[in-house]
């Protein structure tokens, strides 16, 4: 593992970030090629265990943990449903990707994200703006660590407009939400800046430089992924049940919306569902990714279980009886015994 060789070549944390900007170009390529946050992360698990045994199960366990941050999410978005957040918080540890590639730090990338995505629904619903303090410092840590989740500021964007329109103060709300956050972050920039004098966006900028000097001299055509991202996204990443009742809550957001002619404002399951898709699709059209789709998009395929949850947790109407619970029992099922099948044929993370 480079990340985990780099952090041998530096007497510590402090003096890898801070003299990064002068040594980024002699690091290996996977660590010249990420930002250093991922080679900050060795440093620590250095400091908890020098066993690397040790070191891959915090990784896991710290990974594991995320399912609490999708059951609040879920719970957020439902005004509360706790079945939601439960069924949340099961499926994310049965997302197959996540599984496939522990413990590599590719399964803790949708932490920071996660985190910050629910610190800025508190925000809609309380209108604190301590959250959007939060979520600052957590786009500053997803810079850090990973950039690739931001493309799901999409998902951000809608149910922002959804609550200004329907707020009675829509100008206030959306104002403060944007620069509140941009002024956290650029605070906090500022103040590692002084402090370390690392520069995350000049460092963000080197390695975009970087990756697209390497596809142009590796003569890495992104048209012949556009096809396979998406089947490794819905077919590998996932389990086939989740990506089958992923579609199907996409299909019934869309049906309620046609049915009400868009008169009613969207559930949150519903809008969440919607833009998930719609991200993942601007993603995989963006070209930023060159293959590897089950291993980097590991952040999509987790965001996806909130809509499963959702869908099989929330009535399909006021008047319907009962949940999809054994919906979620047959998913919860079929993605187990998925795993079960395919986890025999790895051998990357585990020879």
């Amino acid at each position: 593992n480079t990340y985990y060789g780099a952090s041998f070549e530096f007497p510590s944390a402090y003096d890898f970030i801070r003299r990064y900007h002068d040594i980024w170009h002699t690091l290996t390529i996977h660590a010249k090629a990420n930002m250093p946050g991922k080679v900050l992360v060795f440093f620590l698990l250095r400091a908890l265990s020098p066993s690397p045994e040790i070191q891959a199960f915090w990784i896991v366990l710290c990974s594991a943990l995320g399912g609490y941050l999708l059951a609040l999410m879920a719970r957020e978005m439902t005004d509360g449903n706790r079945k939601a957040a439960l069924y949340a918080c099961i499926l994310y540890q049965l997302v197959p990707s996540k599984l496939y590639f522990a413990p590599l730090l590719n399964i803790l990338s949708p932490l920071p994200i996660l985190l910050g995505f629910y610190w800025f629904l508190r925000f809609l619903t309380t209108e604190k703006k301590i959250y959007l303090a939060g979520l600052a410092i957590c786009l500053y840590v997803v810079f850090l660590f990973e950039p690739l989740p931001l493309v799901t500021g999409l998902v951000f964007a809608a149910f922002l407009f959804e609550s200004v329109q329907r707020s009675p103060h829509p100008v206030k709300l959306l104002t403060s939400s944007v620069w509140v956050t941009i002024a956290v972050l650029v605070g906090f920039h500022l103040l590692i800046l002084g402090v370390f004098r690392f520069n995350l966006f000049r460092a963000f900028a080197n390695l975009m430089d970087f990756t697209a000097n390497f596809n142009l001299t590796h003569d890495r055509n992104y048209a012949h992924w556009t096809t396979h991202n998406l089947k490794d996204l819905f077919v590998n990443s996932i389990a086939s049940s989740q990506t089958l009742i992923f579609f199907l809550a996409v299909a019934a957001a869309l049906w309620r919306r046609y049915k009400t002619k868009a008169t009613t404002r969207m559930t949150g399951g519903d809008l969440f569902a919607v833009a998930m898709l719609a991200t993942a699709l601007i993603n995989n059209y963006l070209g930023l990714i060159l293959g590897e789709t089950i291993r980097i998009w590991i952040f999509i395929a987790v965001f996806i279980q909130i809509s499963v949850a959702v869908y099989c947790a929330v009535p399909p109407t006021t008047d319907a009886p009962s949940s999809r619970t054994a919906t979620f029992y047959i998913v919860a099922a079929t993605s187990f015994a998925q795993l079960v099948l395919t986890f025999g044929s790895l051998r990357f993370a585990w020879p």
